[in-house]
Formats: structure tokens, sequence, C-alpha cells
């Protein structure tokens, strides 16, 4: 008709009527997308779409493209991102000054609202104490060295001052003299792809500064008082459940692969590594299959050389489902002069989701931290008020009575730490543990009860402990939203079942043939899903995975995939007992 009509889809004849939006918005940016793929290439189409445009390029921009370079010429003008974007932040985001009045306490843990550093913070007070939360490191185009990016939420960041280091699990009232410190070469305003240098930012600034980039792994806090506390961790939807060993094709490149693993471990926020140097690999873990080919890419670029890497696989968790209950496990130490009893009981779904959350740490204040503990999660505040380490979603209780253990806590941390970044099963992370010292016994005079005396005692103890306690594992699970025309959801739901995926919901998109899927898939079997589902429904499904939750293995399974796991890491055939590891009274 050539009329606009609102509520109706049929024409007086009976034909179907397009939607306003698909027919001037989405055909013809289909269109220009269609023409260029390579089984089509249609120039002639996108010279049309560039006349009617009124657009003109250079002939190294156009003639002399590639249809793909000419498709992003071409959307680049007609379509410019960059402008949109940066005219919706400038027309939705508030300013530093209005935000942070409001944000403050959600990204600083101080414990008053009234001092100095607070104060500062919420008022973005140029003149305040510096207060700057780094985000994340980035290369620096002048030199080898990183570029620490991030916002002054208050005070002067200048070029020549010397700032305090604050890692993000720093715990207030720590020493000063063991913070590192820093000298500021730099200070640089981020503008696209170039760094251009200023001499100073003031609150509210989004800018890198560099010299510090050595000091910091990740995220951090700079700031000129040492009794400050840090920001927050940011927190990610995404867990780093896919591994991949990578390793130098060159033998003699091996030094170089090492350097920029640890560089890619810092310039990626949710990429974390380990290397063994005996056998020449690195293993990188990210949050997919995806995310794994663009860092090994990234690895070739930073280091160099060709980087060859092995079949992916996945990263689980190892738990218990049980307490030991009476059955406390004993470690002696070497010398026989000290003891650990140790305990070790599962913590529920809540407490572990906010200990990954990190709503719980460390470096909140103790009543804080035991009001958390007892308000939302039901514990006995006796018991909050003892927890002496958290790594990772563990827990480390220090249960005895009328024991003073402060001679060896520092140890049992240690020990702690090691246990819960590499369980006894077969070397995986472990989530949900809590762990009590019962009863300890240790001798009075230090030389005896030496860290080479208590950390192996500590970790026997806990291994024992977790051992006795039912051991199971966790398999992470993704989360797979879906997007697919009714005509293929007979091939989609094939894919499904051969992967062992479940659809959670299933919504049709009113007015289309659409339908909108939420789905658990799980992660080993997540290898390859991309092409298998893409090569069944005809390229017709649009989906995205992301890290859904952990599932406890079945019975069943476990035995077997504890002793694949170990098989691949060259462990041990046999699945450890609490018995090769505890002590008889």
């Amino acid at each position: 008709t050539g009329k606009w009509q609102d509520g109706v889809n049929t024409a007086s004849d009976g034909s179907k009527l397009s939607r306003g939006f698909c027919m001037y918005i989405l055909e013809p940016i289909y269109k220009v997308f269609t023409a260029s793929l390579p089984e089509n290439s249609d120039a002639d189409t996108l010279d049309k779409f560039r006349n009617k445009l009124g657009l003109s390029f250079s002939s190294a921009q156009w003639e002399e493209a590639s249809l793909k370079d000419r498709r992003k010429t071409l959307l680049k003008k007609w379509i410019p991102v960059a402008d949109s974007m940066l005219e919706m932040i400038d027309r939705h985001l508030p300013s530093p000054t209005r935000a942070q009045k409001y944000r403050y306490s959600q990204v600083y843990i101080g414990e008053s609202d009234d001092d100095d550093i607070t104060t500062g913070i919420r008022d973005c007070a140029s003149d305040g104490t510096l207060m700057m939360a780094v985000t994340k490191l980035v290369p620096s185009n002048n030199s080898k060295g990183m570029l620490a990016f991030g916002r002054v939420f208050s005070g002067t960041v200048t070029t020549g001052m010397t700032l305090n280091i604050l890692d993000p699990t720093h715990e207030p009232g720590a020493s000063a003299t063991r913070l590192p410190t820093a000298k500021v070469q730099g200070v640089y305003r981020m503008m696209g792809a170039k760094q251009e240098r200023i001499h100073q930012a003031k609150a509210g600034e989004i800018v890198a500064v560099s010299g510090i980039d050595k000091h910091i792994r990740k995220t951090a806090t700079l700031t000129t008082d040492s009794s400050a506390y840090s920001f927050r961790g940011l927190d990610f939807s995404v867990s780093p459940v896919v591994q991949v060993a990578v390793f130098a094709a060159n033998p003699s490149d091996s030094t170089k692969l090492y350097e920029a693993v640890a560089r890619l471990t810092r310039l990626d926020p949710c990429v974390q590594s380990s290397t063994n140097v005996r056998n020449g690999e690195a293993v990188i873990r990210c949050v997919g299959e995806l995310h794994a080919d663009v860092s090994i890419h990234a690895l070739e670029a930073l280091a160099g050389i060709k980087v060859k890497a092995k079949d992916p696989s996945v990263q689980y968790s190892e738990t218990v489902l049980d307490s030991t209950g009476t059955n406390v496990q004993l470690a002696k130490s070497g010398n026989k002069h000290n003891r650990a009893f140790i305990s070790a009981s599962r913590l529920d779904d809540e407490l572990t989701s906010s200990l990954e959350a990190e709503t719980i740490t460390m470096s909140l204040a103790v009543q804080e931290r035991v009001r958390l503990l007892a308000d939302e999660h039901g514990w006995d505040r006796k018991e909050a008020r003892k927890v002496i380490a958290i790594s990772g979603a563990n827990i480390l209780i220090d249960g005895t009575v009328g024991i003073d253990i402060s001679p060896i806590q520092d140890m049992l941390k240690l020990a702690f730490d090691e246990v819960c970044s590499s369980g006894i099963l077969c070397g995986e992370k472990l989530r949900a543990v809590k762990f009590t010292l019962t009863d300890a016994k240790y001798h009075p005079d230090s030389p005896h009860r030496r860290a080479d005396q208590v950390v192996p005692m500590a970790r026997r103890a806990l291994q024992a402990a977790f051992l006795a306690a039912s051991p199971s594992m966790f398999e992470p699970i993704f989360s797979a939203d879906l997007q697919i025309p009714d005509t293929h959801l007979k091939q989609m739901k094939e894919v499904f079942k051969k992967r062992g995926a479940k659809v959670l919901e299933d919504s049709i998109v009113p007015g289309t043939p659409l339908h909108m899927i939420k789905a658990s898939l799980p992660v080993a079997s997540s290898f390859g899903f991309a092409g298998e589902l893409q090569g069944a429904t005809s390229g017709h499904a649009f989906f995205s995975l992301t890290f859904g939750f952990w599932r406890e293995i079945q019975d069943d399974k476990f035995a077997p995939l504890v002793l694949d796991i170990r098989a691949k890491k060259s462990m041990k055939a046999a699945i450890p007992q609490s018995s090769d590891y505890a002590d008889r009274l």
C-alpha cells in the first residue's frame, strides 16, 4: 500500500506486510553482507549501495580492495559505530562527579564513610588523596613495558610521583614497609590506538601510567597513602574452564614462549597460566574454545615465534560430598615434634558463590566478615571469627581451643593455598571445601618448627582430610543462548542430543518464526560444537556460550574421569586414599 500500518500484519489482499525495521534497516545490511561473501562476490550490489548513499572512496579503498574490505569501508561510512557509541556515552553515562556519589561503596572497601579517603572518592576531589583503580595492563607503544590503565577516583596523578601499589587482596593494617612502591615515569591519555603523553591527570579521568607494571599482575590500587584500603577486584561472568598446553615449535624458543605467556596473563584478565620447564610446555586457561584460539595467536604475536598447541581440555574442580566427622586426620612433621589434626566438610552453594564473587574476603574487616557469614549464611559467630584463610572458594578455620597457633599460622596458610590450588585427586583446583584445624601441637623452639617441617605436615593433613570426606569432582557447564528459525529446530536438537546439551527455555519471538532458546552444554562437549551446529543448520543458528555453573560429576563417572585426568598429567594411576597421607596417633 505504500503506507505505514500499525498493529496490522497482513495487507487487504492477504499478503504479509514487512516490518519497517526489517525492511529499512536489517534487509539493506543483510544485502551488503551477502554481496561480500566469497560464494556470491557481487561487486555490483556494493557499487549500487555506495552510489545511492553518495559515498566516494579512493582507489585503494574500493577498486583495489577485496570485497570484504569494501564492505568494512562502506559500513564505517554508512553506519559509523564509533560516533554512535560516543554519542550514547555522552547522553546516558553519568559524569564521575555524579556517579561516584552513589557508586563509591560498590568499588571501595573502606570501613568508614566519613574518613578523608572515602570522602575524596565520593566527591571526586582532585585535591584529595590519590586513589586510582587499575583495571588492566595494556602494551606501550614506545617500549617493551606495559601501561597501567584505570580511573583516577580522587587526587591527581603526576609524572614523578612515588606510589604505593595495593593488590586487590591487600589486608588493611599490613606493614607499610611490605607494600611495593614505584615512581610514575609517565601519564598517558588513551586516544584510541594513540597514547598521548600528559603531565598529570585529575580525579574523574581515565588514563594510563608507566613505570609501575612490574608490580601489578592484573589489577591494583595506586595511592599515596599506605594506610588506604584497596578497590574491589573485578568480577567476570566467565570462568577459565578450557585449558590448552602450548609449546614452541622450535625448542630453543621456549624461553620466549614463557615470557609471552607471562605477558599474556597480565594483559588478558580472563587468562590464567602455568609453565612446566621440564617438558618445555605452558598451560593457558581460557573461557572457551574461541578464546583459546585467540590467545594462541596472541602468544605468537607477543613471542614472535611459531607456537604449537595440543587439543584443548576441560578444567574441572575437586570437592567433597560429606564431612570427615569424628574421623579427624592427623599428620606429623618429619622430626615428630609437630602435629596437626584437620577435618574437612562441604560448603553450601550460596556461600561458595559469595566466595567466588569475592563478596567475602580476608581483606574485609573482621566484624564485616563475621556479619556476612552469620547473617547471610547462618554461621555461628564464634566459628566465623576463627576464619584464618580463604583461598578461592575454600575456607580454613582455626578450631583449636586454648592454643595460640600464631607461630605456625603463616605456614598453615601457605600449605592451605598449595592444596587448594592443586588438589590431591588430579591436580585440579579445590572448590566448596571447609577445612578446620581441630587441634595442633608445635615445638616451643623455632628451629624445630621451621617451614620445611610444618608446611609438608599441614599439607598432608589437609590432603588426608579431603580424601576422608568422600571426594568428588565438579564439571563446568556452559550456558548457551540460541536464536534459530523453527525450520531448523530438528537439526539443532539432534546436535544437542549428541553432545548432552539440555534445553532449559524455549520462547518464540512474536511475529517471527524465530525461537529464542536457553540451554546448558557441558564444556567437555563444546569442542567443535560451533562448526557442527552451523553445519547441521546451514548457518541459520546464532548462538553465544558463557560460563553457566558447576555441576557435580555422577558417581559412576567419578573414578573413570579422575583416572583419565591423572593419565593425561602423567600422575600415578591409582586414586589416592587418606591413609596414604595421614599418620597414626
